[in-house]
């Protein structure tokens, strides 16, 4: 499965837009507003830590 992570501003012609990142995978999107993308990343990574460490085992 291939998913696409692009920069992506939600609402980008209203008044207040909110910048961040849109993750699609094809059959689900998920939008990540820019003030949580470093947290978001820094657990995915904990969990890829996690999932590659258990398929070691």
């Amino acid at each position: 499965m291939k998913a696409r992570v692009r920069r992506y501003t939600w609402a980008a012609r209203e008044p207040f837009p909110i910048p961040g990142a849109y993750i699609d995978n094809y059959k689900q999107q998920v939008f990540v507003p820019g003030d949580k993308l470093r947290y978001v990343a820094d657990r995915l990574h904990d969990i890829a830590d996690m999932i590659e460490e258990e398929q070691q085992q």
